[in-house]
């Protein structure tokens, strides 16, 4: 909700102050979480005057300032749009990364994490690409100011933001294709305004 009340105080001489159908389209991916941001964070960005609202039954407090918005989707098997399609290429890609000297000097500098994030997680990781995910966890709570779950350590947290940029960094410069979305937003003459809350 914050973000949007944010989007809403920064382009306030842009947006309408109700919804209109014709000015945002929402997209989301197919995901719970991507869904419930877009969701919660049009509530921010449309907030419904109590003196207009047409609600007349007893609700909770919070649904009574709230304008429901449309968030558009696509099951992910089909998201041309927002989704990562299936691509040889990239598949080659990554497999011929996870054979090269350097991903396997990074596993064998990382081991012992690995090792520890096994026994604290209960999930297999025998390498950098099976870790990244729990990684990318661990660095959000840094960033958050969360406490590590029992068992992780601070240091083995460190470690992972290490692990996680060492994991997001390539060398390599293909870029095959722009995502689809950029080319609507670029390309498409008949939208005047294309909102995608892709969070």
């Amino acid at each position: 909700m914050n973000l949007g009340t944010y989007i809403r105080k920064r382009y306030t001489n842009l947006l309408n102050s109700t919804y209109v159908a014709s000015e945002v389209y929402v997209r989301s991916t197919d995901y719970d979480r991507t869904l419930m941001s877009a969701y919660c964070n049009l509530v921010g960005l449309y907030p419904t005057d109590k003196a207009t609202s047409i609600v007349e039954y007893p609700v909770p407090p919070l649904m009574k300032p709230w304008q429901p918005i449309p968030v558009h989707t696509v099951p992910k098997a089909i998201d041309h749009l927002l989704g990562v399609s299936n691509c040889p290429r990239y598949e080659e890609l990554v497999e011929e990364l996870r054979q090269s000297d350097r991903i396997k000097r990074i596993n064998n500098a990382f081991k012992d994490l690995f090792t520890f994030l096994e026994e604290s997680t209960g999930e297999k990781i025998p390498d950098l690409f099976f870790a990244w995910d729990i990684a990318d966890t661990m660095v959000i709570q840094l960033i958050e100011s969360c406490s590590c779950p029992i068992g992780i350590k601070v240091y083995s947290c460190k470690q992972s933001v290490g692990l996680a940029i060492l994991f997001n960094s390539y060398q390599r410069s293909d870029k095959t294709r722009i995502q689809p979305l950029a080319k609507r937003k670029v390309k498409g003459p008949s939208m005047k305004v294309c909102t995608a809350l892709n969070l």
